[in-house]
């Protein structure tokens, strides 16, 4: 049997990918960031407290975090 013609073990999950942002949204947050420079610029004494800044790119993102190994070790599956 050649290697291409092989069924994936259904008993072995795939690795989860973590999320990577696309140029297009890294874009659109430049844009927002001259957006708010040049309103900063046009009127400084709407931003009282400081400068503004668009938020930050999150870190890790999940729609189900998959469960950590503490977890897994302090609640045991009935055998």
């Amino acid at each position: 049997m050649s290697s291409s013609n092989q069924v994936p073990d259904p008993e072995v999950p795939a690795k989860a990918r973590s999320r990577t942002y696309s140029a297009s949204y890294k874009t659109r947050i430049l844009a927002r960031a001259d957006v708010l420079a040049a309103a900063y610029t046009r009127t400084p004494e709407r931003f009282v407290r400081k400068h503004p800044e668009p938020p930050a790119l999150s870190g890790t993102v999940w729609i189900n975090k998959p469960p950590s190994q503490d977890t897994d070790q302090a609640h045991p599956k009935n055998s």
